[in-house]
């Protein structure tokens, strides 16, 4: 089950408290709209499809290989370190 973020009325949440408190897929969601791409932009990167984005996004399809998350990254241009 996915964690819901604090509630934070009026109060912007800093970048790097976004990586340290979210999910993968909140990270990937992240990353990708910090870069200006939308779930279609990423998945022809990744020659993967949208859902397969968005199930990333929402935490129901694992990156369960590390060229997979590599090349997430590669195409995020964030490193795997990163994107942990």
């Amino acid at each position: 089950m996915r964690r819901r973020p604090p509630v934070t009325y009026g109060v912007r949440r800093t970048y790097e408290s976004e990586l340290t408190e979210t999910t993968v897929g909140e990270r990937v969601a992240a990353f990708r709209r910090q870069r200006g791409l939308s779930q279609r932009d990423l998945a022809a990167e990744m020659k993967r499809s949208e859902s397969w984005v968005s199930q990333v996004e929402r935490d129901i399809q694992p990156i369960e290989r590390i060229g997979v998350l590599r090349d997430l990254a590669a195409a995020l241009g964030v490193s795997v370190h990163t994107s942990q």
